[in-house]
């Protein structure tokens, strides 16, 4: 890598940081977006005759699961599916950040179905220390606050995806409020990357990460790669002209990640110095 070109790495978290733990099956995959979804439009999506379990949410954003999830059970058709109206943009994005509620409620239950997959807070670690022009953000389709009690509820460190910006006036977050777009965590650090709740189309969310990334930078001096477990996030990077790396930590293959066009790909992270060479290495 160039000595003076910074290296942003943006990861996934679901498939990628994160995965379910078999010991808790009792929960479906996001089940606490359903359940907030039934009750702001007033519906039964689990146990629907129309079987939401056969949906593949892999990749997607919580707004476009929660489109996909409302047209496989017929609440909406095929034109608000494209085109929804403002109102009904509105009700999803209220569900989407809702859904926090559930999510803490779980993790404080100690019902949280995720667990830290192998070896991420040393590879996380090891980015943060390794080299002074690596920098790492996310880029995931969940909500600000979901990422965020994601990672503290698989206990990753959220320290490492935050960026200290003392000369602007940032908000802090709160889940109380639901405080989101730019997911800041304090007054003097900003949890950056880009989320679902950023926009509902995965395509939009690198430009996002990046143009934050810049700001804080002050300059465009960087690459960005992304990290992630599935096909749509190789389609984003390419879709925006950056590189990606697969991971087979999620429901996909190595095979079936390359085939999707992936630039690198990696069995999972526990080989922390293959991960880091494979990560910092020159495409």
């Amino acid at each position: 890598m160039s000595s003076s070109r910074i290296r942003l790495l943006l990861f996934d978290i679901d498939g990628t940081l994160i995965t379910k733990d078999k010991i808790k099956t009792k929960l479906m995959n996001g089940v606490q977006l359903i359940k907030a979804m039934e009750s702001k439009f007033q519906t039964k999506l689990q146990n629907h005759p129309n079987d939401i379990s056969k949906l593949q949410f892999a990749g997607g954003t919580d707004q476009s699961i929660a489109f996909d999830v409302l047209k496989h059970v017929n609440f909406i058709d095929e034109k608000s599916y494209k085109n929804p109206s403002a109102e009904l943009v509105k009700k999803v994005d209220e569900a989407c950040r809702d859904s926090g509620f559930g999510l803490k409620s779980t993790i404080e239950h100690g019902d949280y179905v995720y667990k830290r997959l192998p070896m991420v807070n040393e590879l996380l670690e090891r980015l943060a220390v390794k080299d002074k022009n690596c920098r790492i953000a996310l880029l995931t389709g969940n909500y600000a606050v979901n990422a965020k009690l994601k990672l503290q509820g698989a206990d990753i460190s959220t320290n490492y995806f935050q960026f200290d910006k003392t000369a602007k006036s940032c908000k802090k977050l709160e889940l109380d409020n639901q405080c989101d777009p730019a997911a800041f965590s304090s007054s003097n650090t900003r949890f950056i990357g880009s989320f679902g709740s950023d926009s509902r189309v995965r395509r939009e969310l690198p430009p996002i990460a990046c143009n934050r990334f810049k700001e804080i930078l002050g300059h465009d001096n960087f690459d960005a790669i992304i990290i992630g477990d599935t096909p749509k996030d190789i389609d984003c990077a390419h879709f925006n002209g950056l590189k990606a790396v697969g991971v087979a930590t999620g429901p996909f293959s190595t095979e079936e990640l390359l085939a999707a066009g992936a630039d690198r790909v990696l069995e999972s992270f526990e080989d922390l110095d293959k991960t880091v060479d494979c990560l910092l290495a020159e495409f």
